[in-house]
């Protein structure tokens, strides 16, 4: 297996199985938001100008998505999980003062994404990625941090594709790749339990109220 690709409407992960490092994020992951680089570096002379993978780890992407899925869908005003109100102002973003606020801290190496619920059902996905900040990469100058904004019905419903295929497809070949270099099999159990909760609760929070509309 080389490259596993995962695609929704707004997110695109790409992750290399080539490659291993033997540390907290094992695989060169690129990860897009509506075109931004959430993950991902770049150098003139090493990678040729183009995008690459930084260290990341798909087990880790995919708890993230589920978990805060499942926090911005059922969290109370000023709830917040991993960070701060004040340590993601200090990234230069904006966040209400009563928002849930979820930090993705899983996802990859130097890269720092929160997700922010506001009113009218909108999650604000602010992101920094510091390996992207140090790029000589024309291209990429400037782009290493941001705030995006999509429906929170449609981030679920890429967070259910994502981690859905990667569970299906390739998370038995993720565990043969740790066993064969020594590493304990991470337990997918778990995100299984989490996908099937997040999904239950998609159902009755949208698809329910659409078909009851």
């Amino acid at each position: 297996m080389g490259t596993v690709t995962l695609a929704g409407r707004h997110f695109y992960v790409e992750v290399d199985l080539r490659r291993f490092y033997s540390g907290a994020y094992p695989f060169p992951v690129i990860m897009l938001l509506d075109g931004n680089v959430l993950v991902g570096m770049c150098g003139k002379e090493w990678s040729f100008g183009r995008l690459v993978g930084a260290p990341g780890d798909p087990y880790g992407i995919t708890q993230d998505l589920l978990d805060s899925a499942r926090f911005l869908m059922m969290a109370r005003p000023g709830e917040i999980v991993g960070v701060k109100r004040d340590i993601v102002r200090e990234y230069g973003f904006h966040v209400e003062e009563d928002s849930p606020i979820y930090s993705a801290a899983s996802v990859a190496c130097s890269s720092y994404i929160f997700l922010e619920r506001i009113k009218n059902g909108i999650i604000r996905v602010h992101y920094y990625n510091k390996l992207l900040k140090e790029t000589d990469c024309p291209k990429f100058g400037g782009k290493h941090k941001g705030t995006v904004e999509l429906p929170l019905v449609e981030f679920v419903e890429d967070v259910l594709r994502i981690s859905g295929e990667y569970l299906r497809e390739y998370s038995s070949l993720v565990e043969e790749i740790m066993v064969n270099h020594g590493k304990e099999p991470y337990d997918h159990d778990v995100l299984w339990d989490w996908y099937r909760e997040v999904k239950k609760l998609y159902e009755k929070r949208f698809v329910k109220k659409k078909a009851e509309d």
